[in-house]
């Protein structure tokens, strides 16, 4: 049996122990990044829920993801209460409703059906594969329903262990959430059998052997590319550099500041170029004009000079006067102006554009155009160092873009930022380390340029190259690897998230139907 039991009493301990939960994921992400912690952060949430009823599973499932996703992103009041002048009860109000309330309903969803594997699923093993499947179900749900929203993924967290994330150009990030629930769920069991040590060694052996297989796999795969291939990449078409101007968010939309801002990016593209680079990546939004209208001359002059080119965002309009159209874009410019543009596909809710459209908090404090267009077309770049696919900001957290570039023949990924609205938060580093991600999903390294920071290198294993730390100026030079192999991942996309939610139907209706006591 499983040794669940509903139990009545005070909602003290249960929330207490769900708060403790929240707390460990929390702190497994950047900046903290202490990822060990995600292996062993559900322990305390089963505890709790599997001596609940449904409702009050239900219930406390809601409060764990709550406190999860306003622990994870807390720079979102930042961001509106700092730079977007929305006042401190309305960022506050954004911060515990939309990003907590709302968010935490998957987590509610989960405790809800995890509460009844717990109960009824009489087998350790079955049930530690449904509580990962649901997991994983849960996080495919938040990743693709209400916008989607896949920020701090439970798998996310292991960016640093190379061994471990290579899975992930099968199974994506999921597959690695689901070996981190399965294992920590085998833990949990294993401990309600104290001090019966044989049946601990038997309820814990399958994540043992689980886990072995993911890192001799890793390992293997880390075998078939070099450790530094920085200097393995004499195929490689060019040099590619990344500008990181740090421009901060109150100055980036001061007209006073145009030239400065301007003169600083021409100055480090100069040196660049003078060390060899042919590609040149600047940041979301550096140009606080747009590009169609006004070509800056001393641009144009160096791409000529040292016969470069340049990716660089910024705004797009089409349409005629009171009935234009706006897009956030990514150009890729020569020596004799815009060869080609690439409109964001994939809009940011609040940010970009607002669902609820009279409800605008950012407009008193934003220059730029409000209301955005999604574009419509995966547009490639040829530019001397290969053909490029352009992810714009939070475009990066969706793997489904990554994947789609690559698919249509992208040799690498860039990827775009203005991450100056989070200021000193955690936000830099969570969007770094889910960006490593996409380079494993499709083996395809990933040049980074955010206006401040973190802007780098991340090699098609996930290692990362070379980084340039929040808030500084610099430029980050990398002679990309070319690689053409197509992955598991390329070809069938999030297959392994979707084999979940069959599984998770059947222990819903059925949960003894698996039972091996029967069988």
């Amino acid at each position: 049996m499983s040794g669940a039991g509903t139990e009545k009493g005070s909602l003290l301990k249960p929330v207490l122990l769900v708060c403790l939960a929240a707390l460990l994921q929390v702190l497994a992400f950047p900046r903290a990044g202490l990822w060990i912690l995600a292996w062993v952060q559900a322990i305390p949430f089963w505890y709790a829920i599997s001596r609940a009823g449904t409702k009050k599973a239900f219930l406390l499932g809601w409060l764990y993801g709550a406190l999860i996703s306003i622990g994870v992103s807390y720079w979102v009041f930042y961001a509106l209460y700092v730079y977007s002048n929305a006042g401190f009860i309305v960022s506050l109000l954004f911060l515990l409703v939309v990003n907590g309330a709302l968010i935490g309903i998957f987590w509610a969803l989960y405790g809800a059906t995890a509460n009844r594997v717990l109960r009824l699923c009489p087998s350790p093993f079955i049930r530690a594969v449904g509580l990962a499947g649901l997991w994983v179900v849960m996080e495919y749900g938040r990743a693709n329903l209400l916008g989607g929203m896949p920020w701090c993924l439970l798998g996310h967290s292991q960016y640093r262990v190379p061994q471990l994330i290579q899975v992930a150009d099968i199974a994506g990030v999921y597959g690695l959430s689901f070996l981190i629930i399965f294992t920590s769920y085998t833990l949990y069991s294993a401990c309600t059998c104290l001090p019966d040590k044989r049946m601990c060694g038997r309820r814990v052996l399958p994540a043992l052997v689980a886990v072995l297989a993911v890192v001799v796999y890793g390992s293997i795969r880390l075998g078939q590319y070099a450790p530094n291939p920085q200097e393995s990449a004499a195929g490689s078409p060019a040099t590619v550099a990344v500008i990181q101007g740090s421009t901060a968010q109150d100055e980036k939309w001061e007209k006073k500041n145009t030239d400065d801002i301007m003169s600083r990016h021409l100055r480090m593209t100069e040196e660049a170029l003078a060390k060899g680079a042919r590609l040149i990546i600047w940041p979301e939004t550096t140009i606080p004009f747009y590009l169609q209208d006004k070509m800056p001359e001393g641009l144009l002059n160096l791409l000529r000079t040292y016969d470069a080119g340049l990716i660089t965002g910024g705004f797009r309009y089409s349409g005629t006067k009171n009935n234009y159209t706006f897009y956030n874009s990514a150009f890729y410019v020569d020596g004799n102006g815009i060869r080609a543009y690439h409109d964001k596909l994939h809009l940011l809710p609040f940010g970009e554009f607002f669902p609820l459209g009279f409800i605008d908090v950012l407009k008193l404090r934003y220059a730029a155009p409000r209301q955005y267009t999604a574009g419509t077309a995966y547009t490639l770049f040829d530019t001397a160092a290969g053909t490029c696919g352009s992810l714009i900001c939070f475009e990066v957290i969706y793997p489904r873009l990554a994947r789609e570039f690559v698919n249509r023949g992208a040799d690498f990924l860039v990827n775009i930022s203005n991450d100056s609205w989070f200021g000193p938060t955690s936000a830099h580093y969570q969007h770094f380390a889910i960006a490593v991600f996409r380079c494993v999903e499709t083996r395809r390294p990933l040049a980074r340029a955010a206006n401040t920071g973190i802007s780098g290198f991340i090699d098609v294993s996930g290692r990362i190259v070379s980084q340039q730390p929040p808030f500084t100026e610099g430029i980050r030079l990398y002679r990309l690897p070319v690689e053409k192999r197509t992955t598991f991942y390329c070809l069938y996309g999030d297959l392994f998230a979707l084999l979940c939610f069959p599984l998770c139907i059947i222990l819903w209706i059925c949960p003894r139907l698996l039972d091996p006591e029967k069988a």
